[in-house]
This record gives structure tokens, C-alpha cells and sequence, in this order.
């Protein structure tokens, strides 16, 4: 796997941390930025993210002026995943509205034994 693939098994709470640097290793202030991670099963050139398998949204971000931010994919929505390889990208939109693709790698899910939650 790559540098920034992500594996999960079907039904766990994830948390994808975001650490954003400039070139000499700045944390760079992203007050007021959002970000949306989107999880496909394939790359598709459409206009819109409807067919996602996971469609995430940070209006907040976990710590703004040290450039972290927390993304929280729930059970919920992990628990409804085929077990299968999907493209994942996280996307910023800083406060300027530009959008800029800071993630893009794979996301495994493999098969959880385990379907009880108490």
C-alpha cells in the first residue's frame, strides 16, 4: 500500500488525521477552510459525488492554527461497505474558495468477524 492508503475493517470507526505543512515544515493556519473526503469504488469523471460509498464533509477543523484537522468516518457508515478496494481523495477549500487535493490514494476494507455491537 501506499504512503497515504488507508485500511479499515467493515464496521469500525476511522479517523483520518490531516496535518497540513508548508514547504519548510510550517504548520499552515486552515481557519475557516473545509474538507470533504469522497470514497468511490471507481474513478469516474461525473459532476457530482451521488454515487459515493462514503461522502464526508469538515466545516470545523479539529485544530485550525497548527493545521489539523480530523476527519471521522463512523461504524455506521463503514458497517455498509462491500469488502473491496475504493478511491479515496480529501479535498481542501481554503477561505479563498480554491479547492486543492491534498489526499489521493486507496482505502481497503476488509471483511470484520464481529457484528455485534453489544
Amino acid at each position: 500500500m501506499g504512503t497515504n492508503d488507508l485500511s479499515i475493517a467493515r464496521g469500525d470507526d476511522k479517523t483520518v488525521r490531516v496535518a497540513l505543512t508548508n514547504a519548510s515544515g510550517t504548520a499552515i493556519d486552515i481557519t475557516g477552510y473545509e474538507f470533504f473526503f469522497t470514497a468511490k469504488t471507481e474513478k469516474v469523471n461525473s459532476l457530482n459525488d451521488s454515487g459515493a460509498a462514503i461522502s464526508i464533509d469538515v466545516t470545523s477543523p479539529t485544530d485550525p492554527t497548527n493545521g489539523i484537522t480530523d476527519i471521522e468516518i463512523p461504524s455506521a457508515t463503514t458497517g455498509s461497505l462491500s469488502i473491496q478496494n475504493y478511491f479515496y481523495d480529501i479535498q481542501m477549500k481554503d477561505t479563498s474558495n480554491e479547492i486543492t487535493t491534498v489526499v489521493n490514494a486507496l482505502l481497503k476494507v476488509s471483511a470484520d468477524v464481529t457484528r455485534r455491537t453489544s
